[in-house]
This record gives C-alpha cells, structure tokens and sequence, in this order.
C-alpha cells in the first residue's frame, strides 16, 4: 500500500524519519495489524527546494499544496503510477508549480474505489 520509507518512531505528533535529498516530502503511515490508520505524517524538504504558495504564478518553486494531496496518498492507499501525461496527482514526479496535482485525477479517483470500492 502505498510507498514506504523510514519513519523512526511512531510519536503521536510529527515525522521524525530519515531525509533523502532527491525527493520533496515523504509520507510516512503507521497502521495496526488490522489495517487500521494509526498515524499519518509528512516531511517536506525545505533545505534547498524553493516553494511557491502564490496560485497566480506558475513560473517558480514547487506547489505546497500539490506535494501534500502527493504525499496524503499513502495514507489513504494509492500508490504511484506511470503515466506522465496523466494528469494525476500519484505520479512518481512533478515540475515546478504544478498545480495539477492539488486535484484527483480520474485515475486517482479509480485508485480509490479500487481500495475501497
């Protein structure tokens, strides 16, 4: 479910998990044996990325809120996909400010109902 990393502890506040330089946040999600959510958490990389909040400008930076709906997909159950040209948000990879990725792609949607369905 999902793609996995190190978290560390599970702490009940905050990711505390080992950074790799290469990727703009991590996910990292704590279940029970019985598949339920315990604990969610999302590391961002702030050390040399350049963020974008302004919606208007699509010029510079990553889009914050396209990394979280990203990153939130582990919780929930989808895992990455392929296709590029897409439009969904579970690619394994984005550009500068796209803003796309704030909304589910038809195939994200599919993912879900393929999880909960």
């Amino acid at each position: 479910m999902g793609h996995r990393v190190a978290c560390g502890d599970r702490d009940g506040s905050c990711y505390r998990g080992a950074v790799d330089g290469n990727k703009l946040g991590w996910p990292c999600t704590y279940w029970a044996l019985g598949g339920e959510l315990l604990e969610a958490d999302i590391k961002f990389d702030n050390s040399s990325r350049s963020w974008n909040t302004n919606a208007s400008t699509s010029s510079s930076g990553y889009d914050p809120q396209g990394v979280a709906t990203h990153e939130f997909g582990p919780a929930v159950g989808p895992s990455h996909v392929e296709d590029l040209a897409s439009g969904q948000v579970m690619v394994a990879s984005t550009g500068t400010y796209n803003v796309g990725q704030r909304h589910l792609g038809r195939g994200d949607q599919r993912g879900l109902i393929a999880v909960y369905g």
